[in-house]
C-alpha cells in the first residue's frame, strides 16, 4: 500500500500549511501593494492645485480630522483625501485603526437599510456608507459636493462654487435612527414667474431673488443642495406652460429644469417632473392651434385636432424623460378633460412616452381634485393601474373624502402617495406671503397620518412656491416628514440657527416666531381664509403687542443684516443678508396691518357707544390706508392683510350706512389684475372674447362679486373695456392682442 497513515498526515500537514503560507505571502503581497497604491494616489493629490477654503464641522476645523477606513477601500479614501486637498489646501492623515480624535470613517455595509442616509454624523464623528466600492466612492462624490464646496465631483463639469471661503458644516444631522415616516421626501418647486403671476398681472415691485430660473448654474446648483441639506430625498419641478411663458419658449425652461435635476443626482437625489396633463395655452403662453376636444360632442381621441394637441405636448415634457426619476400628470384645476375615461386614457398615452425613453420611471396621477373618482379611474386603466402611483392632499379638513381615497388604494393594492398644497405657504397664482407654518405643518401631519393605517403614503411633496422666501417652513417640514414627532418650535429654532448662526439665532427664531403667530397661527383653520378661525379675522390678534413686537424685529433683522452674517450650515442660493432683507418688508406689513386692527377695534367702540355717521367717516378718514405690497412676492389676487382690511372697511361701512372709503391705488391694482388676465385669455384667439361682467376675474373668489362687477364698470367708464349686451364686457382694442393673424 507504499505510505502508511502517519506519512499520510504529515504530507496533508505539509500541504495545508505551505497554502497557507502561501495565501498569507499573497496577502500580505496584495496589502502592501494596496498601501503603495494608496501613497502613490494620495502624492499624486498633493500635486494637484488647491484652494484656501476654511471648513468647519460645528466648532472643529475639518483640517484637525483624519480619514479612517481599511486599506480595501483605498479608492475611496483617495477620492475623499483629494476632495479635502483641493479645496482647502489641507493634507489629512489616512488611518486603518480608530483614532482618539476625530474621523470622516469611510463604511461599505451591504446590510444597511437604503432608506437611512448614507451620509450621518455622531459625536462629531462623520460616517459616510456605501453598500459596494462603487456605491461608496458615489457617497464620497455627494460628500463633497454637499459640505466641501464642489459642484458634480466625480464629473467632467466637477469645479468649486467657491474657492476663498469659510465653508460651516452642523455637525449634527437629524435622521431617525428607526427608518423616516416618510422614505421619499420632496419639495414640489412651482414654476410661476413671481413677477408674473399666472402670466396675468406683470407686478415691477418684486424682489427678483425668488425668481429660481433666472439663477446661475451656481446658485442653481445651491438652491438644489439647500433642499439636500434640509433633509429632502429628491426635488420635484412643474413643467407648465405659465412658466414657459416668461421666455417664449420651452426649451430654455427645459435647459433649467435638466440642470436641476442633474444636480439632484449629483447629491444622491431624485427628480421629479411634474406636467399639466390638459392645460397647454393661457398664462402668458400663447398658442392658438391648441384644442382640447371636438366642440360638437366633447369627444377627444376621435377628434384629429385635440390628438395632435396631446401628442404635441406630451412629446415635449417627455424630452426629460431620461433625466427623471419621476412623472406626476395633473389633469383637473387647471384642465380640459371629461370623464375617468378620458383621463385614463390620456395617462397611459403619456407613460407609454415616457417609457419608451426611460422604462424605469415612476409614473402617477395626480387625483388631488374633487372631480376625480378615484374607483372609477382605476377601474378605466384595468390592470394598468399597478403602474401608476396615485396622489392626494394631505388632509387639512374633511376625512371622509380621505377615507375613500385610501380605501380605494388598500383595496386595489396601489401605489400612494402626498401631493400637498397650501399647506407650508399659499400658491403666487392666489394670496403668496411669506408665512412661517411650523405649528400648523406638525398638525396638518398628525390629521394626515391619523388615517395611515388604511394606507400608509411612501412619498410626500410639499409646496414651494415663493422660492427663498419660506425656506424656514419648508425646513421644518422636511424634518417632520422624518419624524412627525418632533417638536416644530424646536425645529424652527434650529432652521434660524441653520441661517444665521449660533450667536444670532434667538434674535431670528422671535423673528420667525412674530410673522408666525401674526400671518399663520396654530393650525390649518387658522391658515385658511375661508376657515371661521381664520387669522386676519378671528379676532385673537393684539394689535398692540404686535405693533411691539415688529418694533423689535425691525432692530433684530437691521442689526443682522450690519453684521453681514457668513456663518450658516445650510447653503443657500442667496446670501444671509438678501433672506434677511427680504424679511423687512413682511415686517413692515404686519405692522402696518397691526396699526388698522388697532384704529378698526376704536372704530367699532366709537359705533358702539352711538357716534354719529360724520363723527365715524371722519376718523375712518384719518386712519384708513391700505397696507403696502412692498417689494415681496404677492400673489395674483394681491396682498392677503390688505384684501381682509379693505373687506372689512367695506363691511363697516354698509352695516352704518356709510359711504364706501374712496381707495383709488387699491382699485387701481385691482383693475390691472383684471385687465391683466383678460389679456392673457384674449391672447389666445383671433375672435373677440366675451367676459362676464360680475365673475370675470379668478371666479370672483379675489374681490367678490359685487367689487368685481364694479371694478368692470370703471373699467368700461375709462374706455378699457366696452360693453355687449347686459352682462358682458370685451377688450376694447382686443385686435392689439391677436397673435395668430
Amino acid at each position: 500500500m507504499g505510505r502508511n497513515i502517519k506519512d499520510i498526515i504529515k504530507y496533508c500537514i505539509t500541504f495545508m500549511l505551505g497554502a497557507v503560507i502561501t495565501a498569507a505571502g499573497i496577502f500580505l503581497f496584495l496589502t502592501v501593494s494596496k498601501k503603495d497604491d494608496l501613497k502613490a494616489e494620495l502624492s499624486e493629490a498633493d500635486g494637484l492645485v488647491s484652494f484656501s477654503n476654511r471648513i468647519f464641522v460645528g466648532d472643529t476645523e475639518l483640517k484637525d480630522y483624519v480619514i479612517c477606513a481599511p486599506i480595501s477601500l483605498k479608492d475611496a479614501s483617495a477620492r475623499l483625501y483629494s476632495y479635502i486637498k483641493v479645496s482647502t489646501g489641507e493634507s489629512l492623515s489616512v488611518v486603518e485603526k480608530k483614532p482618539s480624535g476625530k474621523a470622516i470613517y469611510l463604511i461599505a455595509d451591504k446590510k444597511r437599510s437604503g432608506d437611512l442616509p448614507a451620509i450621518t454624523f455622531e459625536n462629531g464623528n462623520i460616517n459616510i456608507y456605501g453598500g459596494t466600492d462603487s456605491e461608496l466612492l458615489k457617497q464620497v462624490d455627494v460628500f463633497a459636493n454637499l459640505y466641501l464646496g464642489f459642484s458634480f465631483a466625480g464629473e467632467d463639469r466637477e469645479h468649486l462654487l467657491f474657492t476663498d471661503r469659510e465653508i460651516f458644516v452642523p455637525d449634527t444631522v437629524y435622521y431617525n435612527g428607526d427608518g423616516p415616516y416618510i422614505e421619499k421626501r420632496e419639495p414640489i418647486i412651482v414654476l410661476w414667474n413671481p413677477s408674473f403671476a399666472r402670466g396675468a398681472y406683470f407686478n415691477q415691485n418684486t424682489v427678483k431673488k425668488s425668481d429660481i430660473l433666472s439663477f446661475s448654474d451656481d446658485r442653481l446648483y445651491d438652491y438644489v443642495k439647500m433642499m439636500k441639506a434640509m433633509g429632502f430625498t429628491g426635488i420635484q419641478a412643474t413643467d407648465i406652460c405659465a412658466a414657459w411663458a416668461e421666455y417664449g419658449n420651452y426649451e430654455f425652461v427645459h435647459q433649467r429644469l435638466r440642470f436641476m435635476a442633474d444636480a439632484a443626482h449629483s447629491l444622491g437625489m431624485d427628480f421629479t417632473l411634474w406636467v399639466w396633463g390638459s392645460e397647454f395655452n393661457g398664462y402668458g403662453w400663447i398658442d392658438t392651434s391648441v384644442e382640447y376636444y371636438d366642440p360638437a360632442d366633447g369627444e377627444l381621441f376621435g377628434y384629429k385636432p385635440a390628438v395632435d394637441t396631446y401628442e404635441k405636448y406630451y412629446d415635449i415634457y417627455s424630452e426629460l424623460a431620461d433625466c427623471s426619476d419621476r412623472l406626476i400628470v395633473h389633469f383637473y384645476e387647471p384642465g380640459h378633460v371629461g370623464g375617468m375615461d378620458q383621463v385614463a386614457k390620456l395617462s397611459l398615452l403619456i407613460r407609454d412616452k415616457f417609457i419608451r425613453i426611460n422604462p424605469e420611471i415612476n409614473t402617477g396621477i395626480n387625483v388631488y381634485s374633487r372631480y376625480f373618482d378615484l374607483s372609477q379611474l382605476s377601474d378605466e386603466l384595468g390592470e394598468e393601474n399597478k403602474n401608476f402611483t396615485f396622489y392626494t392632499l394631505a388632509m387639512a379638513g374633511a376625512e371622509e373624502e380621505f377615507v375613500n381615497l385610501r380605501t380605494v388604494t388598500m383595496l386595489n393594492d396601489l401605489d400612494y402617495g402626498i401631493w400637498s398644497w397650501g399647506v407650508i405657504e399659499r400658491e403666487i397664482d392666489q394670496t403668496a406671503e411669506m408665512t412661517v407654518n411650523a405649528r400648523e405643518i406638525k398638525s396638518v401631519y398628525k390629521n394626515t397620518s391619523s388615517l395611515d393605517h388604511i394606507k400608509k403614503p411612501e412619498y410626500w411633496s410639499e409646496m414651494e412656491a415663493y422660492h427663498n422666501g419660506n425656506i424656514f417652513s419648508l425646513y421644518v417640514a422636511s424634518k417632520l416628514l422624518q419624524d412627525p414627532e418632533l417638536d416644530p418650535d424646536v425645529l424652527l429654532y434650529e432652521a434660524a440657527e441653520a441661517v444665521v448662526g449660533r450667536d444670532h439665532a434667538k434674535d431670528l427664531y422671535d423673528v420667525l416666531s412674530l410673522i408666525q403667530d401674526a400671518r399663520v397661527g396654530e393650525d390649518h383653520g387658522t391658515f385658511y381664509e375661508t376657515d371661521e378661525n381664520y387669522i386676519f379675522l378671528n379676532g385673537a390678534m393684539d394689535p398692540s403687542k404686535i405693533i411691539e413686537e415688529c418694533d423689535a424685529a425691525l432692530i433684530k433683522l437691521q442689526n443682522m443684516i450690519d453684521a453681514d452674517i457668513h456663518s450658516n450650515t445650510l447653503p443657500l442660493s442667496v446670501s444671509v443678508s438678501d433672506i434677511l432683507k427680504m424679511m423687512v418688508p413682511n415686517v413692515h406689513q404686519i405692522s402696518e396691518y397691526a396699526e388698522f386692527r388697532l384704529n378698526y377695534g376704536k372704530l367699532t367702540e366709537m359705533a358702539e357707544t352711538g357716534k354719529s355717521k360724520e363723527e365715524l367717516s371722519l376718523f375712518i378718514e384719518s386712519f384708513f390706508k391700505p397696507v403696502c405690497e412692498y417689494n415681496v412676492v404677492t400673489g395674483l389676487w394681491g396682498l392677503e392683510e390688505q384684501r381682509i382690511q379693505v373687506r372689512l372697511m367695506e363691511e363697516f361701512c354698509v352695516s352704518h350706512g356709510l359711504e364706501a372709503v374712496n381707495m383709488p391705488l387699491v382699485d387701481h391694482y385691482r383693475k390691472q389684475r383684471i385687465l391683466g388676465e383678460m389679456i392673457s385669455l384674449q391672447q389666445n384667439s383671433a375672435e373677440k372674447v366675451l367676459f362676464p361682467d360680475s365673475a370675470t376675474y379668478q371666479m370672483d373668489v379675489a374681490y367678490g362679486t359685487d367689487n368685481t362687477k364694479r371694478l368692470v364698470n370703471e373699467l368700461v367708464s375709462e374706455g378699457l373695456l366696452t360693453r355687449e349686451g347686459e352682462d358682458k364686457v370685451y377688450i376694447s382694442d382686443w385686435e392689439r392682442y391677436i397673435y395668430n393673424f
